[in-house]
């Protein structure tokens, strides 16, 4: 599937991981999935776990991996730039979130935020 979708989006000059996303979503739940007994019969409700667990050490063997080609010198080149963007995406949203929280006046009526 994604080596099919690989080539048509090729044409459009979109990577790879592109098209092993798109065939991920095709393939899994999100389409496969609304298909009648789709799930029980190819995933068994008993080899959920297992599924689970196979899928979790996958996921911690692509980012090692990932985490091997990283280059240290472009992080180290970088290293101000990125931590300037960090904060940001940090402080940003919790900013407009407490200006929220005190512009609403909650903090006056001793309640907590409803979410």
């Amino acid at each position: 599937m994604t080596q099919l979708l690989s080539v048509i989006l090729s044409r459009i000059r979109q990577p790879r991981v592109i098209a092993e996303v798109i065939g991920g979503v095709l393939l899994g739940p999100t389409v496969m999935g609304r298909i009648p007994r789709f799930s029980q019969t190819i995933f068994p409700p008993d080899s959920l776990p297992f599924l689970n667990l196979t899928a979790t050490v996958g996921l911690v063997l692509y980012l090692f991996l990932v985490g091997l080609e990283i280059d240290t010198r472009v992080l180290k080149r970088n290293a101000r730039t990125s931590g300037l963007i960090s904060v940001a995406g940090l402080v940003l949203p919790f900013g407009l979130g407490m200006s929220k929280y005190f512009g609403l006046g909650w903090h006056e009526l001793r309640v907590y935020p409803p979410f």
